[in-house]
């Protein structure tokens, strides 16, 4: 076990780390007196040591929440306007990835192939949205108005969690250009509602967390071949 530190302040929480062993995350800052507000650093650990990623605004918070293969990292990070906004940044450069419409954003995964994935504010509410390096695209939402997106794997595969009439949230996999209820993909009579779905692999299996008869459960799902 390593301890990797902080950037100054009290507290430090890893969130990502890529087969480089390269760690992101968010560091509480140094304070000038006791009085002072924390302000929040997203670093990269390597090296032996934080790298303070910056901000997207002089002295603005940052969380950084996942790293690819290939180093790029992802998050939020308070913008210009005050408000926070998904971020991606690759050789020392913060790039703001902007909003569906709507005044804030954040990015929760990226996969090797640089797309990412997250929840942006937009006309229709909370959206999960995928971006492709160019622009940020509405995945929709199962039936009510907000979704979220949690993970994307190689294969392009989303999954995250969606509200939905009456039942809170369901969770679910977007594939091939359509959102789909998880808990239509298994087996009925299970006594499962699947809520959200936190993490695909690149073999499409998917872990999260749900209900079983009442009571709040992890799951792993992994695809039949005939999927």
């Amino acid at each position: 076990m390593r301890n990797l530190g902080t950037l100054g302040g009290n507290e430090s929480h890893a969130s990502g780390i890529n087969g480089c062993g390269l760690v992101v995350g968010s560091s509480e800052g140094p304070r000038g007196n006791v009085n002072e507000a924390v302000t929040h650093h997203g670093f990269i650990w390597f090296a032996g040591r934080m790298h303070e990623l910056g901000s997207l605004r002089a002295g603005g918070h940052t969380w950084a929440s996942k790293v690819n293969e290939s180093g790029v990292v992802v998050g939020s990070s308070q913008a210009a306007d005050g408000e926070y906004h998904a971020f991606r940044f690759e050789d020392g450069e913060m790039i703001d990835l902007g909003t569906l419409g709507g005044k804030t954003s954040t990015a929760s995964d990226i996969n090797d192939h640089g797309y990412i994935v997250g929840r942006s504010d937009g006309p229709r509410g909370t959206g999960a949205f995928i971006y492709d390096g160019k622009a940020m695209q509405d995945l929709g939402a199962l039936a009510a108005d907000s979704s979220e997106a949690y993970s994307i794997n190689n294969r392009g595969e989303v999954v995250g969690r969606s509200a939905v009439p009456s039942s809170g949230h369901h969770a679910f996999l977007f594939r091939a250009g359509r959102m789909l209820d998880l808990n239509k993909l298994i087996p009925t009579g299970t006594g499962w509602v699947l809520t959200e779905a936190l993490d695909i692999n690149n073999g499409g299996q998917i872990v999260g967390n749900g209900a079983l008869d009442s009571a709040v459960r992890a799951f792993l799902l992994t695809p039949m071949a005939s999927q």
